[in-house]
């Protein structure tokens, strides 16, 4: 498999789609070949090679979105890996400022479901006490 990786990326003559680049983590190859003559416009054959040769094992979402953008033609040039990098190491920075907004957001929850507790049980408290102040002849339905 790694003998195979290797002579597929070596840019010998007669192969028609060259090595791009990977991903940082090396689980996808990306290769550019000669262009699709179809419309108006002729654009280059784009591809990736999963790291075990098998789709199925792979999503959508695993392939960087930088490498989602060259293969679909939005962006020109293919991402460096410095740019995959800063962009994963910024969307952990994102989730975790999420999860803890999501914390906090839990704790003002569970805090004013205390604090409803709380006046609910006083609102009752009060309400027994004047009960037994008056006491049950206090409370006539015909007046």
């Amino acid at each position: 498999m790694v003998f195979k990786r290797i002579w597929r990326s070596l840019p010998l003559p007669w192969r028609r789609n060259k090595l791009v680049g990977s991903d940082p983590s090396r689980s996808f190859l990306f290769f550019e070949g000669p262009p699709i003559h179809g419309g108006s416009v002729a654009r280059s054959r784009r591809s990736v090679e999963y790291m075990n040769g098998r789709q199925e094992d792979y999503s959508a979402d695993d392939i960087p979105v930088q490498w989602m953008a060259w293969l679909r033609h939005t962006r020109v040039d293919p991402p460096s890996t410095e740019e995959i990098i800063q962009a994963d190491a910024q969307r952990m920075r994102t989730l975790q400022l999420a999860r803890d907004i999501d914390q906090k957001d839990e704790q003002m929850r569970i805090k004013q479901q205390q604090e409803l507790a709380q006046l609910t049980a006083a609102a009752k408290q009060n309400l027994n006490q004047q009960q037994q102040k008056e006491g049950p002849e206090a409370w006539n339905p015909t007046a």
